[in-house]
C-alpha cells in the first residue's frame, strides 16, 4: 500500500519586511530603509584574499505625505561578503528585492540572485544568459514583483561591441522566478523597443535600464532609465549619457507616459528606486548613482511624484558607493544564521 503525505501550499507571503513608526507630534512616518552597492572592479576585498565585498547602507526615511516633507538620515554601513566570482568578479550586487519573506539581491557577474540574512549572502538561484541555453551569466539590474512573481531584467538594450555594432540581444530576456526557484526564460525585445520608442529612440541609438518596478495600483510598468543616448554606443561617452526621464505604460505597452524628473547631470543615472510606503504608488524614492573613470564612486538619493515634481532633491548618499539596490526592510530585525 502507498502512503501520501498531502501538504498545503502556503500562499505567497506579501507581509511587508518592517513598520512604520508614527510622529505624534508632527503627522510624520519613519520607516527603515536599506541600500546595496556594486563596486565592480574595487569588489575583491583588501583584507580577505579571495572574496569579494559588497557594502549595504542601512537608514531611516522621515516623510510627511500631507506637507511633502522627506529627509533621510543613513545610520551605518555592513559588508556582506562571498567567495562565489566570474572571472575575478563577485558581490557586484545590483538591486534589492523582498520577496515571499525573504530578502534578495543579484549579483550581476555571477548571475546568482542571493538571499540576505543578517551577516551572510546565501545562494539562491543561478541564472544562465538569454534564452537560458548559454554558459554565461545573466546580468541582472532591476527586480519587481509582479503576479507573485519575481521579475528580474537586466539592462535591456542588444549587447554590442565597443564600436557600437551588434553582438546579441540576450540583455533583452528577463527572467520570471517563482518562490520555489523556478526560473522561465521571456523574450522582452520587443518591450524593450517600445520603451525607448516612446521617446524617438531606435538601434542603434540606445536607452540603458536598471531602475524598474511593476505597480499593481496602477497596473503599470515603470521606468527610470539609467542612460538615455540618440547616439550609436561609445565606451568613452556613455559614461555621460544620464539621463531625468520617467516612462509608464500599461501592462501591455501600448500606452506611454513620458515625463521628465527634475535636471539632467550626466554623470549621475538611476539605480534604483522603490515607491514611498503610503502613497498609493504616487510618489518614488530614488537612487542614482556616478561612475566615471578617475572619479570617485558615489551615489545621491532623491523624492519626487510620478507627475515629475521633485520633493527632495538629489542629496549625496555619505560613503564612495556605487549604489545600485534600494528596498524598505527592517535591518535590524533581519533574518539570522
Amino acid at each position: 500500500m502507498v502512503s501520501i503525505n498531502v501538504e498545503a501550499l502556503q500562499p505567497l507571503n506579501r507581509v511587508p519586511k518592517y513598520a512604520a513608526t508614527l510622529n505624534m507630534m508632527d503627522g510624520s512616518l519613519t520607516v527603515p530603509v536599506m541600500a546595496i552597492a556594486d563596486m565592480d572592479d574595487a569588489s575583491p576585498s583588501e583584507t580577505q584574499k579571495g572574496y569579494y565585498v559588497s557594502p549595504s547602507v542601512r537608514g531611516f526615511l522621515t516623510y510627511n505625505l500631507m506637507t511633502k516633507m522627506f529627509d533621510i538620515n543613513w545610520q551605518y554601513t555592513y559588508n556582506y561578503t562571498s567567495q562565489l566570482n566570474y572571472g575575478g568578479r563577485g558581490m557586484e550586487l545590483s538591486d534589492l528585492k523582498v520577496f515571499n519573506g525573504y530578502l534578495y539581491a543579484p549579483d550581476d557577474k555571477t548571475g546568482i540572485i542571493f538571499r540576505l540574512t543578517t551577516d551572510k549572502a546565501i545562494p539562491w538561484v543561478i541564472n544562465a544568459d538569454g534564452n537560458g541555453f548559454h554558459n554565461t551569466s545573466f546580468k541582472t539590474e532591476w527586480m519587481t514583483i509582479k503576479d507573485e512573481h519575481l521579475w528580474i531584467g537586466g539592462y535591456g538594450k542588444e549587447y554590442t561591441n565597443l564600436d557600437g555594432s551588434f553582438r546579441d540581444n540576450n540583455p533583452m530576456y528577463i527572467k520570471v522566478i517563482d518562490r520555489f526557484g523556478s526560473v522561465k526564460h521571456v523574450d522582452w525585445e520587443q518591450e524593450f523597443k517600445k520603451v525607448r520608442a516612446s521617446i524617438g529612440i531606435q538601434f542603434p541609438a540606445y536607452m540603458i535600464h536598471e531602475a524598474v518596478q511593476w505597480s499593481d495600483l496602477h497596473q503599470k510598468w515603470f521606468f527610470l532609465p539609467r542612460k538615455v543616448s540618440y547616439d550609436p554606443y561609445i565606451e568613452e561617452t556613455d559614461q555621460f549619457k544620464g539621463s531625468n526621464y520617467l516612462i509608464s505604460c500599461d501592462e501591455k505597452f501600448e500606452t506611454f507616459q513620458v515625463v521628465r524628473v527634475g535636471m539632467v547631470h550626466p554623470t549621475r543615472t538611476f539605480s534604483a528606486f522603490q515607491f514611498v510606503p503610503g502613497s498609493q504608488d504616487n510618489i518614488i524614492i530614488a537612487i542614482k548613482s556616478e561612475e566615471v573613470e578617475n572619479w570617485p564612486l558615489s551615489s545621491y538619493i532623491m523624492v519626487f511624484g510620478i507627475d515629475g515634481q521633485v520633493y527632495m532633491d538629489e542629496t549625496r548618499i555619505p560613503g564612495n558607493f556605487k549604489l545600485e539596490g534600494l528596498e524598505f526592510f527592517d535591518f535590524q530585525a533581519m533574518e539570522c544564521c
